[in-house]
């Protein structure tokens, strides 16, 4: 399981709704947004994607043709993809305040496309393949815990909580298993069933906090994800199960994340590779804000099956506007900057079904502006994985 997927999502997820409270409160409405819910349209076409997409290979950088990118803007064609063999490579020239300009997200990698994967430095020798060889009925449980700072304040008022206000703790133990037997083509089933959610509140103004966010966390109790994982970590197929007690406000949250749901191993790349080996894991999320990832990773260590990973995550708004899941209907509002980058930690057994142990740390400073009102939110996520056979 990919450690900085659940603290990347987790925080954007924050964000977007506390971007939706904002924008609701708006005194001049901006226009109209189209009816049909596009971070779920962005999701279903991404399930698909990845379903249809071939697991033995990862794609390769091509640019884009398309006159329009996924929100609908018009792309310059003759811009050229920030894309290249040598990797991802965006600073403030390209994306000015950490936004990019219409079309350019989509001569990288389309909201309906699987994550990229590009070798950078094959590292030093000896060299061989990184390949996942999971059992069939091997079964694992992995414990998550996340925790949160954030502030938040409109313009021309000073911030919400200066230096941060804490959020309590939230630790999900899930039960990993793989099926009984892999395929033709070496991809095994793999069943992720979240066993509980827990919210761990370390004073009263937190214990206030927990009251409310405990009710619809644990609703997500009993959710099942299923999908086919392919020796590279590719995955598709992917199906998501509610627990029976879960609320509609979780149904839908769930259906927001998905595209993380999607991607909860971390892709390998191709070719032999040494100590010292980099690769970038690019991926596209849709779920209010659009957002474009690309993770860089680092093969600091390997003995027989174990491997230590270290890895800077990026990201930038792939769209100026964020609307849709999370937003009033009828409501749109400007992302005006956004700064977004992590690192982290990760220990794993490439016969396991989770990390032994992980730990990563985002920071994220995001700004949006509707109608007279403006709004910026900074966070501050740091998660750890603990697995246990």
């Amino acid at each position: 399981m990919d450690w900085l997927r659940p603290v990347t999502q987790g925080r954007r997820f924050v964000s977007v709704v506390l971007l939706a409270l904002a924008a609701s409160g708006c005194d001049d409405p901006a226009p109209p947004t189209p009816s049909a819910d596009s971070a779920t349209a962005a999701s279903s076409a991404s399930a698909k994607s990845s379903a249809e997409a071939s697991s033995s290979s990862s794609a390769k950088p091509v640019a884009s043709t398309d006159p329009v990118d996924s929100n609908g803007s018009a792309a310059d064609p003759s811009a050229p993809s920030l894309l290249t063999a040598k990797g991802l490579e965006i600073d403030e020239k390209s994306a000015p305040n950490g936004v990019l300009p219409p079309g350019a997200a989509d001569k990288i990698i389309k909201a309906s496309e699987p994550p990229k994967v590009v070798l950078l430095d094959a590292g030093q020798d000896p060299k061989s393949q990184l390949v996942y060889d999971v059992k069939p009925k091997s079964k694992q449980r992995s414990t998550m815990k996340m925790d949160m700072t954030m502030s938040m304040s409109m313009a021309g008022q000073p911030p919400s909580a200066p230096g941060g206000m804490a959020l309590p703790q939230i630790e999900i133990p899930m039960d990993l298993a793989a099926g009984d037997a892999k395929t033709d083509k070496g991809e095994i089933p793999i069943v992720v069933t979240v066993a509980d959610v827990k919210v761990n509140p370390k004073s009263e103004q937190e214990k206030q906090m927990a009251k409310m966010m405990g009710p619809q966390l644990g609703a997500m109790k009993g959710l099942k994800i299923k999908s086919l994982i392919d020796p590279k970590g590719r995955a598709h197929d992917v199906s998501v199960e509610v627990g029976k007690d879960s609320t509609p406000e979780a149904k839908q949250m769930i259906d927001q994340m998905k595209q993380s749901m999607e991607q909860m191993v971390a892709p390998l790349p191709d070719g032999d590779v040494g100590i010292g080996a980099k690769w970038q894991v690019i991926t596209r999320v849709s779920g209010g804000a659009d957002i474009l990832q690309w993770t860089t990773y680092t093969l600091v260590k390997r003995e027989d099956s174990k491997i230590e990973l270290e890895g800077v995550v990026r990201q930038v708004a792939a769209s100026g506007s964020l609307s849709g899941a999370g937003m009033p209907a009828g409501m749109a509002a400007e992302i005006k900057s956004f700064r977004s980058n992590g690192t982290g930690k990760t220990k794993l057994d490439l016969g396991s079904l989770a990390p032994e142990s992980g730990i990563g740390d985002v920071t994220s400073s995001l700004s949006v502006a509707g109608g007279k009102n403006s709004m910026q939110v900074d966070t501050s996520v740091k998660i750890t994985f603990v697995g246990k056979k």
